[in-house]
Parts: C-alpha cells; sequence; structure tokens
C-alpha cells in the first residue's frame, strides 16, 4: 500500500504565546485573553502547547490594515 506524499507548506517559523505578542507587538496576556474569547490571530494546538506560525501572524496583521485615503 502506497501512502501519497503531501507537499511541505513553508509556513514561517513557529511562534509560542511570548514571542508571538512579540512578534505582533502586543502584551503577553493579550493572546491568551483573544483565544479565551475566539478572537485574534490563527493557532494551532500541539498536545497541550499552542502554536501560532508566522503565516498566520503576518495574515492576521495583513486583514487589519486600513487604507489611510479610504478610512
Amino acid at each position: 500500500m502506497q501512502v501519497a506524499k503531501q507537499a511541505k507548506i513553508d509556513r514561517g517559523r513557529a511562534f509560542h504565546d511570548p514571542e508571538a505578542a512579540e512578534f505582533l507587538g502586543l502584551s503577553a496576556q493579550t493572546l491568551p485573553a483573544w483565544r479565551s474569547r475566539g478572537r485574534g490571530p490563527r493557532f494551532h494546538k500541539v498536545g497541550r502547547r499552542v502554536v501560532y506560525f508566522e503565516s498566520d501572524l503576518t495574515a492576521f496583521l495583513d486583514s487589519r490594515a486600513t487604507d489611510p485615503e479610504g478610512a
């Protein structure tokens, strides 16, 4: 039986809460608070740990960009 090979997706560096908060310019307590409220950037659970990928953090920032001319 052959197993299909999955393409490797480069999501960038993996961050835990403190590093992800620093990357976003937030306090260390903000991300856990947002997670409990269903807000914030996309995250992944790996066992009991929470992991944020750089691509998800960047997408979160991009989704909050505003155009000064359109504001």
